[in-house]
């Protein structure tokens, strides 16, 4: 009888163990995300908007956080070159276009200045 219980509660810590494994793995992947849930969220990215996520300055120079690269005024992204910098915007300049992305902008998306 001794036997038989022992096998059982091993069989039972196993189990128990494995299922604590598996929701320990499935919250890694989004820590905010609930374990057992249906709902699905679709995420669109867009890798040809820009984003303006920090102004940063040193030694009275500032410089910009685009889509996470640095950049400083003259550097380019994507079509884009970085034309001038304040506090909390970044005017970007294309062949075509004038961009001015701000960093606290009400809107969600960039103003376009000149066509």
């Amino acid at each position: 009888m001794f036997n038989l219980t022992t096998k059982f509660m091993t069989k039972i810590l196993v189990l128990i163990s494995s299922i604590l494994l598996s929701a320990n793995s499935l919250a890694a992947n989004d820590p905010t995300k609930p374990l057992f849930s249906n709902t699905q969220t679709n995420t669109v990215k867009s890798k040809s908007r820009l984003i303006l996520q920090s102004v940063i300055k040193r030694n009275n120079k500032l410089s910009v956080v685009i889509n996470g690269k640095l950049l400083s005024e003259g550097d380019k992204i994507s079509t884009y070159r970085v034309s001038h910098i304040k506090e909390n915007q970044v005017s970007l300049i294309s062949e075509d276009k004038q961009l001015l992305l701000s960093l606290f902008s009400t809107n969600k998306f960039s103003k376009v200045v000149k066509n």
